[in-house]
């Protein structure tokens, strides 16, 4: 190779020797012709350099243009976050070349269209990315908004009276998803008039249906605002495409428009510099000047091949050697150099793209990697014969699957076969068993999807998918904390309804108990004429008794229900177990003997009364539990030292039952959040766990001693409170106060508890003028006189749901504002805190709880008349 360039070394220069001396005797004949056409030559080269970067430039951004246009329709049918963030950014990474593109261009101020194309275009770009992204969110909104209408009916099924017509309402709910546009009024209107009839029919039923249907049409005119919305952005999103592709289209006129000038002009010196050639050339010599001119283009074409010939050849070593970045020669000529580059040019380009199709594959297959190893969900992949391909860590640990025993190959029967070595049971969605033969049959053609339940409380979900090659490809979730969850909600619902409906049931109760109470009340304080014999007398006090007992299971219940707010007091545990023996008589059933033991002095505790009836009446509904064929029950309270604490005193409540204990193994988890040893959707586990916390927020603790077949006993240990006295001389002391025919005006809706309120009214020595509504209150205090500033009623006394729209709340502050002067007391059966959500009532204003007795109305009355 050595001596072979050596020799082609020799024979150049002698080549260039014989070719100068024929050169040298020219040179004087061309000397001035030479000149010239040199600074043509350059002049020529100068003006190539100015525009045909600018013609190429303009060509490359035609046809970036239209690829930006084509990458438009990708971005606006993105379905996922990730694919719209993906081809967004990739939308934006092109727009950013073009416009560096465009900055490029030296002669652009000639096509200053060109310029606002561009700018219209990235415009509508950017808007179509935005109204993907928000057609994206409004779609999992909708999704959403649909979810909850599905829970109104859920809700609305359990009322019979609206059974037959849920049906219809679901089909037309499911119609709006899937209409847009012009149809949505078709489908819409007809669904919403329907609504709204069964909300105006249902509006003042006894049964609770108006709030669920007045939150059904909410979340169905929110569907159809969200729908209609969704139409007006797909309207918008076909719209900016079609922009998109105009702005496209103009653009690309422009271009050639502004190419074709640059040619003109490239093309109008070319012209005028052929003519300063020619005028050049007519002063020479013909002869001199053709043998010159060949010499010429001889020693050029000997140097331009050589120095073509050592480019090729150096970037096809380097080429060789792997680097891709050196400059590329030039491919314009004609002959078989210009083949030769262009030979060149193709191959250094296809392996430039195979480099980075491999570096994109190689990328990618760390991306799967990571990500099937990493995902939390276990994962794995057979083929056609049920052979494992591919798994990750997690499927093994979700089975307990021993890697060692796991390889690639294994059938799907025998790792089966190691999965059924724990216990367990297979469910499908619709909760029916399942045949693993024939799902696993199945799970080569169709998408299989069912649930398998571990007797260890675990359950995994399976989503098997068929692949298109054969085999399929599943995904294991460990659904265990979830379905815990789900039974917790569906608790708290089920808790919710229960106090929706004590709430609503107390005061029609509370008015019947004042109707009772007010009644008996009056039968006992017969004038002294005509008193009562000794039996209906003796009746009378068993059958007031009787209802006050009832006012107090009201209320009991209004407190279990966390219907009113409740805060820690003074409570007398003995009087608290009393009161509670009816609820825990009702809870248990008539097969568990309850045995009360309580000691003789009763002490105080500081506690939440409501929340030591949950917690006593949760323990009782565990025992229960724990007794399915009856038992013994036993209620216990002292007062003692704790044994590790002595230097205070404790108050010791005791549950115990006869029932079939707790198992040693796992006695010391039975506190913790969610364990329970209930079948699966049989309890949430969260029972004791809410009873350990709330003894231990109120300072005490909670202990536990079971053996199997003996029973369990559960002890919470309470500190012990020292109340202080209330003191005397209050108006609650002393004799019954009386009236002194002071005027009074009672507004009551009921019939009966109004003619009981007016007979205690008229006990007590007062005048008394009764209606039924506030608007028939306000004509009297129009009507009723008055004198020197004082009106003529001395009270108001009104029932704050009086059954029409407005409340008593609203009397109390029209007379607040026309009336200042006249006071105003105000009676419920429901409690003071939901008056305070619901009816908006200050609370400031004085209010006296139904059912009221005798004497409690007396007090209050002689209370407020004299503030």
């Amino acid at each position: 190779m050595l001596n072979r360039q050596r020799h082609g070394a020799s024979m150049r220069t002698k080549l260039l020797f014989a070719l100068g001396v024929v050169c040298l005797a020219s040179v004087v004949i061309a000397a001035v012709g030479w000149f010239g056409l040199r600074n043509t030559e350059s002049a020529m080269s100068a003006l190539q350099r100015d525009i045909l970067p600018d013609i190429s430039s303009s060509l490359v951004l035609a046809e970036r243009t239209a690829s930006l246009a084509a990458l438009a329709p990708y971005v606006a049918e993105a379905v996922t976050p990730f694919q719209v963030q993906q081809e967004s950014e990739e939308l934006k990474s092109r727009q950013l070349e073009l416009t560096a593109l465009a900055t490029q261009i030296h002669h652009l101020d000639q096509a200053p269209q060109l310029q606002h194309q561009l700018a219209r275009m990235n415009a509508a770009l950017s808007e179509l990315i935005n109204h993907t992204e928000q057609e994206l969110f409004l779609r999992e909104d909708i999704l959403q908004t649909f979810y909850g209408i599905n829970q109104r009916f859920e809700q609305l099924a359990r009322f019979p009276q609206l059974q037959p017509l849920l049906p219809g309402l679901l089909d037309k709910t499911h119609l709006i998803i899937n209409v847009s546009g012009s149809q949505l009024d078709n489908f819409t209107q007809p669904l919403r008039d329907q609504l709204d009839k069964l909300h105006q029919q249902y509006a003042h039923d006894a049964v609770p249906l108006a709030l669920p249907l007045q939150q059904l049409m909410d979340d169905t005119n929110a569907l159809i605002e969200q729908k209609r919305h969704q139409s007006e952005l797909l309207e918008r999103k076909t719209f900016l495409l079609a922009a998109v592709r105009a702005n496209s289209a103009a653009l690309s006129d422009e271009v050639r428009h502004f190419v074709e000038q640059l040619q003109q002009r490239l093309s109008d010196q070319q012209q005028q510099l052929s003519r300063a050639v020619q005028w050049g050339q007519s002063r020479i010599l013909l002869l001199t000047l053709l043998a010159l001119l060949m010499l010429i283009i001889g020693i050029f074409w000997v140097l331009d091949l050589s120095r073509h010939l050592k480019t090729i050849a150096q970037q096809m070593s380097l080429l060789a050697q792997g680097v891709t970045d050196q400059p590329v020669p030039s491919s314009t000529r004609h002959d078989e150099v210009g083949s030769l580059t262009q030979a060149f040019l193709v191959f250094r380009q296809r392996t430039m793209d195979l480099q980075a199709l491999t570096a994109d594959l190689q990328q990618q297959t760390r991306l799967l990697e990571t990500v099937f190893a990493n995902i939390n969900d276990g994962l794995s992949v057979f083929d056609s014969d049920n052979r494992l391909l591919a798994w990750n860590p997690q499927y093994l640990a979700l089975f307990s699957l021993p890697v060692e025993r796991i390889r690639a190959g294994m059938y799907l029967d025998e790792i089966q076969t190691l999965m059924n070595q724990l216990p367990h049971y297979n469910r499908s969605l619709d909760n029916s068993p399942l045949d693993m033969v024939e799902i696993n049959l199945r799970r080569q053609a169709e998408p299989q999807r069912f649930e398998r339940y571990f007797h260890n409380g675990q359950v995994l979900e399976f989503r098997s998918r068929p692949m298109p090659d054969g085999g399929f490809v599943t995904l294991y979730s460990d659904l265990t904390e979830r379905k815990a969850i789900e039974s917790q909600l569906r608790q708290a619902q089920k808790m919710d309804v229960l106090g929706q409906l004590t709430g609503g049931v107390a005061h029609d109760f509370n008015n019947l108990l004042s109707a009772i109470i007010g009644n008996l009340q009056l039968l006992q304080e017969a004038p002294a004429e005509q008193p009562l014999d000794e039996r209906s007398l003796r009746l009378s006090q068993r059958a007031l008794a009787a209802a006050e007992k009832g006012a107090g299971l009201v209320q009991r219940l209004l407190a279990f229900a966390r219907r009113q707010h409740l805060q820690p007091e003074a409570v007398q545990v003995n009087e608290l177990l009393e009161a509670m023996l009816d609820l825990i008589e009702y809870s248990v059933g008539p097969q568990i003997s309850i045995e009360v033991q309580l000691c003789e002095a009763d002490p105080w505790i500081y506690v939440d009364a409501s929340q030591l009836d949950n917690s006593l009446l949760n323990l009782v509904l565990n025992a229960c539990a724990a007794m399915p064929d009856g038992g013994q029950l036993t209620l216990r309270t002292s007062q003692s030292r704790r044994a590790e604490k002595q230097d205070s005193d404790w108050v010791l409540i005791e549950v115990q039952d006869s029932g079939h204990g707790i198992a040693e193994e796992v006695i010391d988890r039975i506190f913790e959040p969610f364990f329970t040893t209930k079948a699966v959707g049989q309890g949430s586990g969260l029972g004791l766990s809410m009873v350990y916390g709330f003894v231990h927020q109120s300072g005490g603790d909670i202990s536990v001693s079971s053996s199997l077949g003996e029973g369990t006993t559960f002890q919470l240990w309470l500190p012990l409170h020292h109340p202080q006295q209330r003191p005397s001389g209050t108006l609650s002391d002393g004799p019954l106060p009386m009236g002194n025919q002071q005027h009074i005006l009672l507004v009551e809706d009921d019939q009966q508890v109004q003619l009981a309120a007016i007979g205690l009214l008229e006990h007590l020595h007062y005048r008394v003028t009764a209606v039924s509504s506030a608007s028939e209150a306000r004509e009297l205090l129009h009507s009723a006189p008055t004198s020197n500033g004082t009106h003529d009623y001395a009270l108001l006394l009104s029932d704050i749901n009086l059954g029409t729209r407005e409340s008593g709340i609203e009397l109390a502050h029209f007379c607040q504002h026309h009336y200042p002067t006249l006071p105003v007391l105000l009676t419920s059966g429901l409690p003071k805190e939901r008056l305070l959500l619901d009816y908006g009532m200050a609370s400031e204003l004085p209010l006296l709880p139904k059912p009221y007795r005798l004497d409690t109305l007396a007090r209050k009355l002689a209370e407020c008349l004299t503030e």
